[in-house]
């Protein structure tokens, strides 16, 4: 399988070939749009930076592999009732 890249401007030094993380993270929103939170280069790390996110902005997320579609989905930072 070959790996997924972007071609990014290197101001004043050409283009050159950036690997495209696997991992997409997005909060979904109550209207059940999805915001883009950012990408990592494994599901440990996506879950770490969820956790991250989660102290200002809890919810729900989805972390998505765009090489397998795997989709993971997280409540983060939520309380439940009683806690």
């Amino acid at each position: 399988m070959s790996e997924l890249t972007r071609e990014i401007d290197n101001i004043g030094k050409g283009k050159v070939m950036m690997p495209i993380p696997p991992f997409e993270i997005f909060l979904q929103e109550g209207d059940g749009n999805v915001l883009w939170r950012g990408s990592a280069e494994s599901l440990e790390n996506a879950k770490a930076r969820v956790r991250e996110l989660a102290v200002t902005a809890p919810g729900q997320y989805l972390i998505w592999n765009h090489v397998s579609g795997e989709r993971v989905v997280l409540e983060a930072g939520v309380l439940e009732a009683g806690s």
